[in-house]
């Protein structure tokens, strides 16, 4: 294409003496029959001579173009992955509540109910609400040119922001219980003893596993090395960037200090419903699985995620497959330790008759 443009910004006269048209235009598009995103490269030329004053250096021309087809597919994928992330909230809400009326039901198990493992599920749900107050401030440009008038697509995020809202409010509910039962509890000091002893193996497990996060985000980012060298980069893309996904591998293993208080405080209590514990489990699984339906039937949508976003979690076919296998060993172990105690319990209970 040929391109003009004014070659003075002075004159007001909009004349052919003050218009530049010697100007090559090259831009590569996508095929016609192209059913993806894919970007678009190209560069504007001068066709004067370098010595000539209207003379400028190539520029590159860089964007996105969208297939029709694309567009549609994305907006559908969108709606949802929004619908599933509703429903996946609404089914933590339920299950929280089972677990709440379980304790309320059996009064000496809130004790035993690990208060890390609470704490942990409360922040999993404290850090979306603040992630998305913080992306009502900050605009996705890309993705508001696929929702733009999709008023469906904004009632659904208020609709996921408000279950959110519940499903917080419930787990600080179980905390307080739980805190407040472990306090009034005359065993409250062997309580404390087995959950300190949790924390000394929790924390040093969760630190190395940070360490070792970081060091791996960092690697991954050195070919960006001249980017990294500006701080707000560094914080955005490498810090909160790991810090976020290394939080989502913590609230996968929730179930990681209830193993470990369990193992030192020798508890033969079933402290928590079976609802709750595999519920919650699918509830952070089903995202894994669902990633590598996605790997492999969507392509170039990663600035469109909304549910299992990478940014939340480490999402790969390695790291779905290796999460997936950890919460069922989790649930497993717990399960059987559960079992055990029943067992236990059920023969102290014959000798005494």
């Amino acid at each position: 294409m040929v391109g003009c443009r004014r070659s003075s910004s002075d004159s007001k006269s909009f004349s052919s003496h003050s218009i530049d048209c010697d100007i090559l235009v090259q831009v590569n598009f996508l095929p016609l029959n192209s059913n993806k995103r894919n970007n678009i490269k190209g560069s504007i030329e001068s066709t004067r001579e370098k010595t000539d004053n209207l003379y400028f250096k190539p520029l590159q021309i860089l964007g996105t173009s969208y297939s029709r087809s694309w567009v549609g597919e994305s907006i559908w994928r969108m709606d949802f992955e929004m619908i599933v992330s509703v429903v996946s909230n609404t089914l933590a809400i339920i299950f929280v509540a089972f677990q709440i009326f379980h304790v309320r039901k059996h009064r000496g198990i809130g004790p035993m109910v690990s208060l890390l493992m609470l704490v942990i599920l409360v922040l999993g749900h404290l850090i979306p609400l603040v992630l998305n107050l913080e992306a009502m401030f900050i605009q996705d440009s890309e993705r508001l040119v696929l929702i733009r008038g999709g008023t469906w697509l904004e009632m659904n995020e208020v609709i996921i922001r408000v279950v959110t809202m519940v499903a917080f409010l419930l787990q600080v509910r179980l905390l307080m219980l739980s805190w407040t039962a472990r306090c009034s509890t005359e065993k409250k000091k062997t309580l404390w003893i087995a959950e300190k002893r949790g924390l000394y193996v929790c924390i040093p497990v969760y630190v190395i596993g940070a360490i070792i996060a970081f060091s791996v985000k960092s690697r991954q980012n050195v070919h960006q090395a001249v980017r990294a060298r500006q701080s707000w980069y560094y914080i955005d893309e490498v810090i909160l960037g790991s810090s976020r996904a290394y939080a989502g591998l913590i609230l996968d293993a929730f179930l990681f200090p209830q193993i470990i208080f369990n193992i030192f405080h020798n508890s033969r209590e079933l402290a928590l419903c079976r609802l709750f514990y595999i519920g919650i489990t699918l509830v952070r699984l089903v995202p894994h699985g669902y990633d590598l339906y996605r790997a492999n039937n969507y392509v170039d949508v990663d600035d469109t995620y909304i549910y299992a976003d990478h940014g939340s979690d480490y999402y790969s076919t390695a790291c779905d497959f290796i999460i997936i296998v950890l919460g069922i060993f989790f649930v497993w172990s717990y399960t059987t330790n559960s079992a055990s105690a029943v067992d236990i319990s059920f023969r102290r209970d014959s000798k005494n008759l």
